[in-house]
Formats: C-alpha cells, structure tokens, sequence
C-alpha cells in the first residue's frame, strides 16, 4: 500500500508510525488523516485528558500529509479549535445512497412505537454538544407532535428525567437503536437542535428520505426556507416556532424534503466522495 487514510486521531498516529516504518525500508506511503472531530474540547472531559488529547490531535493533525475536512465551516471551527490549519487540506463532503433512504418505508416502526400523528425525528449520540436539552424544551410548546429520538449515550438517563420534570415525557420516545432510514420514514420532520457540528451523516440521510429539516445556525449545508429551516443554536423558542410552522403546513414540508433530496443527490453521493479522495490521493504521490 502507499496510501492510508486514518479515521481520528489514534488511526492517524498508528499510519504515521507505519509510515515511519515504511520509509525505513525504502517505501513511500502518505498519511490522510480524518480528524472526525476535535475531541479536546468536548466537556465531558477534565483538563488533564483536555491536555492530552490536545497533545495527541497537534500531533496528528501536523504530521499528516494532509487533513480531510468535510465541510468550509468545518474547517473554520477547527483553526478556531485547534489554533492552526494542516500544511494541506482537502474539503470532502461525506456522501450517502439517496436510493436507500428514499425507498425505505417507516410503517412498521410508526406501528411499533404505537405513532399516530405528527412526527418529529432526532438521530444521533445523547452528548451534549447535540443540544438536546433545549428540544426537550421546545416541546413543551410543539404542539400535537410526538418526538423520536433514536440513538444512546451519557446523557441519557438526563433527559429521560428533564422531560419528566417538564411534564413532556408522553411526547418523547427514546429508542436506543433501528433502522435510520426507517425511522427517518416513520416521521414527518428531522430535527438537529445542535450547538457544535462537523457534517452529521444523519442530516444527510434525512434529506436524502425527502424530510423537512430544521437544524441550528452552526454551519450546517442547510438553506434556510430552500431545503429546510435553520433557528438559532440554544434557542428553544425558535426551535419550537420552526417546528410547529413546518408541521401545520404540509406543502412546506414537502417541498422542503424535495429540495434537499435533489441537493443531495447532486452534491453528497459517494461517487463524488471517492473521486476526490482518489484525487487528492494520486496528488500526495506526486509530492
């Protein structure tokens, strides 16, 4: 091989050593690293882990030969993050099969969770920079909806109990794991109420199940009124009048799913995504 392409920054330490290694023998191989990420910043952690990951992630990130980010404003949060930009970087979004959302039928989950009207849908880890705890909020104000939301994590057991102490607990699912294409079909809108985000392959495949998206002002490839609707990040005001406007009006909804759908057809696929990495890969060889 001579070329590796390392998803976070223990998979990129480990190419740079093989690298390392490899050169010894009188191969060239190239390192393209994917931070997925900046980790040091998350607050779960205290500040010595803060340091060492800090540590590890310079280390990485510099000694790459180049940085995949997926998106401008990733890249963006990750000079602000991180305090620099890798010698080379190359911008590629993830992509995702649009047929396979598309196709996918949600009436066994809506008859399983026992769903009979509005649905809005969340998919993604239960963290705190998903923002969770002001959609918990907002549905206080959403009105004749029910919220699915699909995946675990640490904070769990806290939103289980902040939506019982909000009186909202019978309008909230929690399902640790499914099908995300069907579920993204059970519901009629996706919500991301984000404060941090890189590309979430979740909103992703959302658009590409033709769902009205509402999702936060954080740089996300949403367009505010065009394939869907973007609120301020923190705000559970403006969470809950964004949903409650696109759950009473059916023609936005779809025409708002149908907008994303052919945007990601047009800029997410796979075939886009491995041509640019072969791309950048057959350019680091030439170096």
């Amino acid at each position: 091989f001579n070329t590796i392409i390392a998803n976070g920054v223990i998979a990129t330490l480990a190419g740079i050593a093989a690298k390392f290694f490899k050169r010894l023998s009188g191969e060239r191989v190239k390192v393209i690293a994917r931070p997925a990420g900046i980790a040091w910043v998350q607050p779960q952690y205290n500040f010595l882990v803060k340091a060492f990951l800090l540590f590890l992630e310079t280390t990485a990130n510099k000694l790459a030969d180049a940085v995949v980010l997926l998106s401008p404003q990733e890249r963006e949060q990750f000079e602000k993050k991180m305090g620099f930009l890798p010698k080379r970087i190359a911008l590629i979004p993830t992509g995702v099969d649009a047929a396979r959302f598309e196709r996918a039928n949600g009436e066994a989950v809506r008859k399983q969770l026992g769903l009979r009207g509005k649905t809005i849908v969340f998919i993604g880890r239960l963290i705190q920079v998903k923002g969770l705890e002001y959609l918990i909020q907002a549905m206080q104000r959403v009105r004749d909806a029910q919220l699915v939301i699909l995946g675990d994590g640490p904070l769990r057991a806290r939103l289980e109990e902040q939506a019982r102490e909000l009186g909202v607990e019978k309008k909230i699912v929690f399902v640790k794991r499914g099908n995300a294409a069907e579920f993204l079909k059970a519901g009629d809108v996706f919500v991301l109420p984000s404060v941090s985000e890189g590309l979430p392959i979740a909103l992703l495949e959302a658009m590409a199940a033709k769902r009205a998206c509402v999702v936060t002002d954080i740089g996300l490839p949403v367009r505010d009124g065009i394939d869907g609707l973007v609120v301020p990040a923190k705000s559970p005001n403006a969470l809950a009048n964004a949903l409650n406007k696109v759950l009473a009006d059916a023609a936005l909804r779809k025409r708002l799913g149908e907008n994303a759908n052919e945007r990601v057809k047009k800029e997410f696929t796979w075939k886009n995504a491995v041509g640019a990495y072969l791309k950048l890969a057959r350019g680091l060889l030439r170096t």
